[in-house]
């Protein structure tokens, strides 16, 4: 099934597509390249791909964000039909009649997403309505005893109270709950003071109220089922995240990232956590944020010592398959957590990672009860919790007054067969952080016995450590085994390449492939004087712009490229002539003198002497 989807993925390569006109990026604010037809180029995932634009720019997109090409941005649904009347409703002219209402007689919605009103900007709101009115009307809806409830314009009516304004204007119009509810969602998204969690939180009444799905209300608002998703999720952020959040202590795309941390106490902590600043005093970055947040609340359940499928575990939790905290049941919320591994990344990552740590601890916990339940119904007597914590190391080795009994299996018979001395009772630990279990006997009662034992083993760190560097060199002889097979097979497969390539006279396609190992070559120092002469802003803007490169350009890069290293003057140490450029001047027919002459340059010292 990965093969076919990865082939299928692959077909869209070439394709123009047109991005959704609400699409916003990761912080909320609307993308650059919304309601732009595009090209997809490159494909990173199975619904991650990079698209270009007419005008050049790369950005990577979902599948999500886009639609095909014409822009038919959704099918005809009966809720879109619904929908389209809705909005035809309020925006008939001939039915959009301004009247002049008591403000005392409005009153606000349930729904309203609105519950974040800047004292600044109201005041300057309320000062205009004292000057002015209110110009532009509010639109309500008739509530029965000559009272209205407001739709949208929330502000403009708490501005009109508190002017102490007589009447405002309004168009009364007969409207449903869902009628009232799309208007204020299509209203809303469009408009750009509405902070992240007013918008979220008018996402999650919106939902509640009708028992829609997202993907429904995705398709209603015309945003992106990624901002979708992500503002619902950043809806469950608690109270002292959102005001983090909008007393701009946190960016938005932290905060939905503090959200995705289940329960208060441990969203408490993960606050904490992204409130510490960045380098000189900044804002925590998206990218240090989840990384530092995985690495303390995320858990892999490939080491689950439960079945994921199991419901019956702890009830209250159900299975792990179908549970919504589980990174795989919401791939457009967790989608960082389903990318491949990066260099240094040790967090958790795949469709089977648990956002709950407290709920995965809870089911380690329950699993380990069920399974000394079922040894204690066959007999066995059970060494469990701290006891049995003490009793076994990280390594799962057995310590303290405890003996394995496979080390004196043979001792033991005689003695439990009664043939000599009291039997020895046979305990069974169960290790607290695996779930294995180990039979041992305790070493007095053994030696009480008569038994013969071994002798104890020292247990101290260095011995542990020795251990530990040996299992460790042994594994790494095993993987530099496995990396030497690899290259002598690398080696052959570039032989034959280069054997192929020899016979063909160089193209485009071998000058991108060496373009780019050039570029990765250039100092520091130069990459500025390199970037300025291909108008690009950073060096992997650069690169993907030499995969766009004819063979005419490819050339010329590569020539700046090599030279690029004797352009920079520096005013110490001794100067030197730029030997390779003045020797590419000579090869080219370049007058070095005429270039002095058009372009004198004014110096304290003469520079060295330049001779072509």
């Amino acid at each position: 099934m990965a093969k076919a989807a990865s082939k299928l993925s692959t077909l869209l390569i070439g394709k123009e597509v047109v991005l959704h006109i609400n699409l916003s990026d990761i912080s909320g604010d609307p993308h650059p390249a919304a309601g732009q037809k595009v090209t997809v180029i490159v494909c990173n995932s199975k619904t991650a791909y990079q698209v270009e634009t007419q005008a050049g720019q790369v950005f990577v997109v979902h599948e999500s964000d886009w639609t095909p090409y014409p822009n038919k941005l959704h099918p005809d649904t009966p809720v879109l039909t619904e929908h389209r009347k809705t909005l035809n409703l309020y925006l008939d002219s001939k039915l959009n009649q301004v009247q002049q209402l008591l403000p005392a007689t409005i009153h606000a919605s349930p729904f309203n997403p609105r519950t974040n009103y800047p004292e600044d900007a109201m005041q300057e709101l309320t000062n205009s309505a004292k000057e002015v009115g209110i110009i532009q009307p509010v639109l309500v809806r008739p509530r029965g005893n000559g009272s209205y409830e407001l739709v949208f314009g929330h502000r403009r009516h708490r501005a009109a109270l508190q002017a102490g304004l007589s009447i405002m204007p309004a168009i009364v119009r007969d409207l449903t709950d869902a009628q009232s509810a799309q208007l204020q969602a299509v209203e809303n998204v469009q408009r750009r003071d509405l902070d992240p969690i007013d918008e979220a939180l008018g996402y999650a009444a919106f939902i509640a109220a009708h028992g829609i799905t997202k993907d429904e209300l995705a398709r209603q608002t015309g945003k992106s089922r990624t901002h979708v998703y992500n503002r619902l999720k950043l809806a469950t952020l608690h109270p002292a995240g959102q005001a983090a959040l909008r007393a701009g202590k946190l960016r938005t795309e932290v905060a939905t990232l503090v959200a995705r941390v289940p329960g208060e106490k441990n969203q408490a902590k993960a606050l904490a956590l992204a409130l510490e600043g960045g380098y000189a005093g900044e804002l925590k970055s998206y990218r240090t944020a989840r990384s530092e947040l995985a690495e303390k609340f995320t858990l892999d359940l490939k080491t689950a010592l439960w079945a994921l499928d199991d419901a019956d575990l702890v009830e209250s939790a159900g299975a792990c398959t179908a549970c919504p905290k589980r990174s795989g049941v919401d791939p457009i919320v967790y989608a960082d957590m389903l990318d491949k591994k990066g260099y240094n990344d040790y967090t958790p990552k795949g469709d089977n990672v648990c956002t709950d740590s407290d709920c995965f601890a809870g089911k380690k916990s329950a699993q380990l009860k069920r399974q000394q339940e079922a040894l204690e119904a066959k007999g066995k007597v059970m060494v469990v919790g701290n006891a049995a914590r003490k009793a076994v190391d990280a390594q799962g080795n057995v310590k303290g007054d405890y003996i394995p009994i496979s080390e004196m299996r043979e001792a033991l018979k005689s003695v439990n067969n009664g043939t000599a001395g009291p039997a020895v009772t046979i305990l069974t630990i169960q290790d607290q952080r695996s779930g294995k279990t180990i039979e041992v006997v305790k070493r007095k009662e053994a030696e009480a016995a008569g038994v013969k034992t071994p002798a104890a083993k020292t247990t101290n760190s260095r011995m542990n450590w020795n251990a530990y560097e040996l299992d460790r060199k042994e594994e790494e002889k095993v993987r530099d085994a496995k990396a030497a097979a690899q290259t002598r097979l690398n080696v052959v497969a570039l032989r034959k390449v280069r054997e192929t390539a020899t016979r063909v006279s160089t193209g485009v396609f071998e000058l991108r492939l060496i373009a780019q190992v050039a570029i990765a070559g250039v100092a520091y120092k130069d990459r500025d004087t390199l970037l300025a002469l291909h108008d690009t802003k950073d060096i992997e803007a650069l690169r993907i712009k030499a995969g766009r490169m004819s063979h005419k350009e490819l050339n010329a890069l590569l020539l700046d490229c090599a030279l690029v290293d004797h352009v920079r003057a520096f005013s110490y140490g001794k100067p030197e002539a730029p030997a390779a450029l003045l020797a590419a001047a000579t090869q080219y027919g370049v007058e070095v003198e005429d270039v002095r002459s058009a372009y004198p340059v004014e110096t304290v010292e003469e520079p060295a002497e330049l001779e072509a």
